[in-house]
């Protein structure tokens, strides 16, 4: 793996100019005020100290350690073997978001736009896979081999050239972060810029000052804006090699892999597993946009409150790909019953990205 620290400096400033037009909005409030304020110290430090010297190393390990013989590493778990081992030749949707009554999906044959208050739905067909969603200034993006932004029913090519498939989207500030099968790129006003390369990113996701890196392989990192820091648990350092899902609100990080679920609070990590109530090991998708976060497993959805897992009723039992919950809407892809809704004890099946357009665009669950 290598890590681009000058490249890392441009984005540096970057991110500096972004802040300074952004601080003359005159309805900046308090909360842009703060972020302003730790971008340019995080900035200010790093015109200070010269680049290529900075350490970019975990709690105890050196450079050269970040990553252990390929025999140290477990082979990850392939969710799309799971899904045809278990029957399913139909396409699956990767990952969702929503914005207002809008729900976007992504799946292997392209996005999906569904009206949750008309219930009706728009199929845009690409030719190459779609793995991710994410929602940044105001836009929708999406990733599979090349980077899209959508456009009321379309899909945008956006001029970025980067090597491997993106696996992997977040909001940074005024940048853009793509991870893709070979490296961590930023996109802002400056272009794109390679922060790291030869390291596969499966999942990103920002806290308040800096951003969580995970990858297949190679474990978990967070950038503060300078340095890359290997983070890992002492008992184990290869708990964290192999990151499936990545969320963060209210000052928790939540990780998962397919040996089970980690909680971070800013001080401890907290292990959950089938033991503690995990349908299954494996944790395919986390969402934690609410107080109540849900757990999506390969053979389950629980919620996750009060440091308790309950399993979410009538998808306590479904094989989860995707989980987005907004407001008291539970919606979870499932790989063999489709896209589902849950609204209160009601459970509906959404029209499914297989589905022709003349079909019956949504059957009710018993």
């Amino acid at each position: 793996m290598k890590l681009n620290f000058s490249t890392g400096f441009a984005l540096g400033v970057a991110v500096l100019a972004a802040v300074a037009l952004t601080g003359c909005s005159s309805d900046s409030g308090a909360e842009n005020s703060g972020f302003v304020a730790r971008v340019v110290d995080t900035v200010a430090v790093a015109v200070a100290e010269s680049l290529d010297n900075a350490a970019v190393t975990g709690a105890t390990e050196d450079r050269k350690d970040l990553v252990g013989p390929p025999e140290q590493n477990t082979p990850a778990v392939d969710l799309a073997a799971r899904v045809r081992d278990a029957g399913c030749d139909l396409p699956v949707v990767a990952d969702m978001t929503a914005k207002g009554s809008l729900l976007y999906a992504v799946y292997d044959g392209g996005l999906l736009i569904y009206d949750l208050k008309t219930k009706d739905y728009t199929l845009t067909p690409v030719e190459e896979p779609l793995n991710v969603l994410v929602e940044h200034s105001g836009e929708i993006y999406a990733g599979g081999d090349c980077l899209y932004r959508i456009d009321g029913a379309g899909l945008v090519p956006e001029e970025a050239e980067f090597s491997g498939n993106i696996n992997a989207l977040a909001s940074f500030g005024p940048s853009l972060m793509i991870g893709t099968t070979d490296g961590l790129f930023a996109k802002n006003i400056l272009g794109l810029i390679a922060l790291m390369e030869e390291v596969d990113v499966s999942a990103l996701v920002s806290d308040e000052t800096g951003l969580w890196v995970g990858t297949d392989g190679q474990g978990l990192f967070r950038w503060n804006g300078e340095n890359f820091n290997k983070r890992y648990l002492s008992r184990d350092k290869s708990l964290f090699d192999h990151v499936t899902a990545l969320a963060f609100n209210h000052d928790h990080l939540y990780l998962g892999t397919f040996d089970g679920l980690y909680v971070y609070d800013g001080g401890s990590w907290k292990t959950l597993t089938i033991d503690d109530g995990l349908p299954c090991a494996y944790v395919s998708s986390i969402d934690a946009s609410e107080w109540v976060v849900y757990i999506g497993t390969t053979e389950g959805l629980v919620s996750y409150h009060n440091e308790e897992l309950v399993p979410v009723k009538k998808l306590g039992d479904k094989m989860i790909v995707s989980v987005c919950a907004t407001g008291r809407r539970i919606i979870a892809a499932t790989a063999l019953d489709g896209l589902i809704l849950k609204s209160g004890p009601a459970v509906t099946t959404l029209a499914e990205p297989w589905q022709e357009k003349d079909h019956e665009l949504a059957a009710t669950v018993q």
